[in-house]
């Protein structure tokens, strides 16, 4: 609890059976502090940063406390930890409106596994597509993770995927839905399935989570 409270700017309050006495320094804490805010000179790199605070003449008897550090999450990583989390909490958002379909399951040879493809249908009037030429152009990044019924989880999988429809086809496609597959190797048993589907240029994401029994 120590370790926590310095690392976050909090405090610990320990060795007491006195509740209230806890509670009135918690309050006492809360009366008076400053917010502090900046920007960042550091990249979304994933990397741990540290946060120095210092206190220019002031009395000595004051002491600061803060925060550490932090970790400049990159988008990508966001979108991963939202999709683990999601293999234990149900919930879908799914703007674009992304339909999932499972295939018959493939028998790989010389193994008791199994290969199961999940067909992606994405309406495709909900993905911005940027006019190039004569083409219409837009990409896709599907984020992929599972957990069995013993909660080993898998890493999270990511698949990216250039969209191209020909100028001539464009109104025609609007009416229809995109497919993409998405393939993995399992074993039999029951999983979690969470995805993500992101519209990169248009920067819309849907997030599914599925049940699927491998017999």
């Amino acid at each position: 609890l120590k370790i926590m409270a310095f690392d976050t700017g909090g405090q610990a309050i320990l060795d007491s059976r006195e509740i209230e006495a806890g509670l009135v320094k918690v309050a006492e804490d809360l009366e008076y502090y400053y917010s502090l805010g900046y920007k960042s000179p550091h990249r979304e790199d994933n990397k741990y940063h540290d946060i120095r605070v210092e206190m220019n003449d002031a009395a000595s008897d004051y002491r600061v406390r803060v925060r550490q550090g932090y970790i400049r999450v990159s988008h990508e990583e966001k979108i991963k930890e939202a999709v683990f989390s999601r293999l234990f909490y149900a919930g879908e958002q799914n703007p674009m409106g992304v339909a999932v379909e499972a295939l018959p399951l493939k028998s790989l040879p010389g193994t008791d596994r199994l290969q199961l493809t999940l067909k992606l249908l994405i309406p495709i009037h909900n993905l911005m597509l940027i006019p190039q030429g004569d083409v219409y152009s837009g990409q896709i990044r599907v984020y992929m993770a599972l957990k069995d019924r013993e909660a080993e989880i898998s890493p999270c999988y990511l698949l990216t995927h250039e969209i191209k429809i020909p100028a001539a086809d464009y109104e025609l496609a609007q009416k229809s839905r995109y497919p993409y597959l998405a393939e993995m190797t399992v074993a039999k048993t029951r999983y979690t399935i969470s995805l993500a589907v992101e519209d990169v240029p248009g920067e819309t994401i849907s997030f599914i989570r599925l049940e699927k029994e491998i017999r």
